[in-house]
């Protein structure tokens, strides 16, 4: 075990998550630990695949943003699954199934925050393009410092109900590809020959948003990021975790160098309480 953390004394939905983290814990080469406490005092758990102190390439899988996109949940513990099958010594793997665990018991894609209002998980990082308020929720933040601090190369997040496999950009620009847009098209056609979903950019392929993980990870970090939407509550699961499985094999081993150099905004503003950028 990584880190201590305590559990509700009233059994949920997410309860059972954390049941089958348990599970996965269990195996050899896994330990459970907690990303750090949300905004109502509960442990957002997950599990690492590998050894952390030793690995060379650095990965994360997280599952549900949004609250009602159940089966995005799922995902995560069956790509874990997968990949202790065949897990490499040079390789860590940071999986959390439910990042929004107050939506996820309520079916709601909101997460409540500290203010008791309720926010969109995947609206509150820091956007390429539109200056606003940043990190209003604990999880957001906590996930942030995991791509920061254990130096995240390549990430995924696991949402629903589309069919698709996405990458950066998604905030509204004038275009939607970066300076690695063809690597990324590349390797998100080999990673869906096997679930046959759609593939292209965020804001292309579904429509554009601000403040989501992808872009703020790409741009802010170089990380390479994607999006998984789950074509539908139904969709083979399990294909799906081996969709990732494949597309973790063709990860370059450092970050884009191209940051947030690439950015064609519709619209570009700069205030005092924004960051300069290239």
């Amino acid at each position: 075990m990584l880190l201590a953390f305590s559990f509700s004394s009233f059994a949920s939905d997410y309860d059972k998550i954390v049941s089958r983290l348990r599970e996965i814990d269990a195996l050899p080469n896994t330990s459970l630990f907690t990303l750090g406490k949300n905004d109502q005092g509960e442990d957002i758990l997950g599990v690492v695949l590998g050894d952390s102190a030793s690995a060379t390439k650095r990965y994360a899988v997280v599952g549900t943003h949004h609250g009602n996109e159940r089966a995005a949940a799922i995902v995560p513990l069956h790509f874990a699954e997968e990949t202790l099958k065949h897990l490499k010594t040079d390789e860590v793997y940071f999986v959390i199934p439910v990042l929004n665990i107050s939506g996820y018991n309520r079916s709601r894609r909101e997460e409540t925050g500290s203010d008791f209002r309720t926010h969109d998980p995947n609206r509150d990082y820091e956007d390429a393009c539109e200056v606003k308020n940043d990190f209003k929720l604990k999880s957001t933040r906590l996930l942030a410092d995991l791509i920061e601090r254990e130096d995240i190369v390549t990430a995924v997040t696991v949402h629903g109900y589309v069919g698709t496999f996405t990458f950066p950009w998604g905030t509204n620009a004038k275009d939607y590809e970066t300076l690695d847009h063809h690597l990324l098209e590349d390797w998100a056609r080999k990673s869906v020959k096997i679930n046959q979903y759609q593939t292209g950019t965020h804001g292309g392929a579904i429509y554009p948003a601000a403040g989501a993980f992808e872009d703020w990870a790409y741009f802010k970090h170089g990380v390479w990021s994607y999006l998984l939407e789950i074509k539908s509550p139904s969709s083979d699961l399990k294909k799906d975790a081996l969709s990732l499985v494949e597309f973790f094999k063709h990860s370059p081993f450092e970050r884009s160098r191209h940051l947030g150099q690439n950015v064609n905004c519709v619209e570009r503003i700069l205030t005092g309480s924004q960051r300069s950028r290239p």
